[in-house]
């Protein structure tokens, strides 16, 4: 064969493999009409031979500045079978995205009915075993508490290095719904968001009648090795309870 067509050959080779990898990383597009936000969002499923099967989902959301793919590959090892969904903040912050801007509170109860509205359309997308499990960190786990609290439609919510808004404690008891059970994590020595605030949280909480528990770790905002661990741990066994 002619080295020109083959060097050609390989060339366009190389293109089509490129573009494969481009398309099959680029987030997808909720299209729900009435959106505040039409979010975008990435998938991944583990460990299933069939991206169809009905499997548990799990509902990621990143920090302030971060990405969802950089997010999503610091938490892509669990060893069960499991549809990952992580959402891209709708702000731009840094080199990445965030969850709420000048508006602060207001974004983010305008942010959480775009989600909620959003999961609808995904459980419709995708075969989706019980509830979906939400987990955030810092500004992701600020927007997790309140999605927790604002919304039927989750099992459980795991929010890591956040807290939750004194303006969005709801108003009164809430015994008579069925919200999900929060299981917190927070380090001891975080200076970016206090474990005071989180602590706060949860008493507010559990005086409502909200499951809602915290556990505390010798740890900055990022998580150490053992807080690491055991996050991942706890929400494997929160995916396969469902």
């Amino acid at each position: 064969m002619n080295s020109n067509i083959l060097r050609t050959i390989l060339i366009l080779v190389v293109l089509l493999t490129a573009a494969i990898f481009w398309v099959s990383n680029r987030p997808n597009q909720i299209e729900a009409t009435g959106l505040t936000y039409n979010l975008k969002y990435l998938e991944k499923t583990l460990n299933s031979n069939d991206s169809y099967n009905e499997l548990p989902m799990l509902i990621m959301f990143h920090g302030a500045g971060d990405t969802p793919e950089n997010f999503l590959s610091w938490y892509d090892d669990f060893k069960i079978p499991v549809r990952l969904i992580v959402f891209q903040g709708p702000f731009d912050y840094g080199r990445g995205y965030t969850w709420s801007g000048k508006n602060g509170v207001e974004d983010t109860v305008s942010v959480a009915q775009s989600i909620h509205a959003s999961i609808s359309e995904l459980l419709d997308r995708y075969p989706t075993k019980g509830k979906p499990v939400v987990f955030g960190f810092s500004r992701g786990a600020i927007l997790a508490y309140y999605l927790a609290i604002s919304s039927e439609q989750y099992s459980y919510v795991v929010p890591v290095s956040g807290y939750l808004d004194k303006q969005l404690l709801p108003l009164e008891d809430a015994q008579y719904y069925e919200f999900a059970e929060i299981v917190a994590f927070h380090g001891t020595q975080d200076q970016i968001i206090p474990i005071t605030r989180d602590r706060n949280s949860i008493q507010s909480l559990q005086m409502l009648n909200i499951k809602a528990s915290l556990d505390e770790y010798a740890s900055n905002h990022l998580p150490n090795d053992k807080m690491y661990q055991d996050i991942k741990t706890r929400i494997t066994e929160l995916l396969s309870n469902l």
